[in-house]
């Protein structure tokens, strides 16, 4: 199931974004901020600049993220749109090492320009990308079977060979663990014998039942 859900914010409206983090958790689910940044504030974001958008975002939540997704919109503006790239802003090692924080990469795929972008992001001391629907070109929008064939591709192709394996873990601050109290449950039901017990009997043999496989 889910146990995570993503919250997109932006650092002048942190009241808002705090209700919204507060009802997630009261669900069950760990909230994830999309920092949703302007480009044209890009000339604002020193070195320091992250370190204090994760300071206000984890008072904000009352507890440290278990990750941050990073998303810059491209300009409204069709002549800045086809300007260079907007720079991005880095993440200091200290704060890479403290928790994950993601880029969220929309250019859409072809001419390397997916792997360029996402390179970009690494870079800039990202621990990873989000790809997002922008990137899937409008030939594979068609057939869910297509789409699924580009991501498959595309993700192989732009993923690290050092780890192909990884593991995501989330910092779920709830009073109480979902996955241990399904688990309670779980074996509450079974030792009530609400499910019925097994009847070996029922199994003709001789007309093609069998057990396991």
């Amino acid at each position: 199931g889910v146990s995570g859900v993503v919250i997109p914010c932006t650092l002048d409206e942190v009241d808002e974004f705090s209700a919204k983090c507060q009802a997630a958790c009261e669900l069950g689910l760990q909230p994830i901020p999309e920092l949703v940044l302007k480009s044209g504030d890009a000339s604002s974001w020193d070195e320091s600049f992250m370190e204090g958008a994760v300071e206000k975002l984890t008072t904000a939540m009352g507890q440290e993220p278990a990750s941050i997704l990073v998303t810059i919109p491209a300009s409204e503006d069709a002549d800045a749109a086809k300007e260079e790239e907007v720079s991005l802003p880095v993440i200091p090692k200290a704060l890479s090492k403290q928790l994950p924080i993601l880029g969220s990469i929309a250019v859409t795929a072809g001419a390397n320009r997916m792997g360029t972008e996402t390179k970009r992001w690494k870079a800039a001391g990202y621990a990873g990308a989000v790809l997002r629907s922008d990137c899937l070109p409008p030939a594979f929008t068609a057939e869910l079977e297509l789409t699924g064939h580009f991501w498959g591709s595309c993700i192989g192709n732009l993923k690290s060979l050092k780890s192909k394996n990884f593991e995501f873990r989330t910092r779920n601050y709830l009073s109480k663990s979902a996955p241990v109290e399904w688990a309670k449950y779980q074996k509450s039901v079974i030792d009530s014998g609400a499910l019925g017990t097994e009847d070996h009997a029922s199994i003709n043999s001789d007309g093609g039942d069998h057990t396991g496989f």
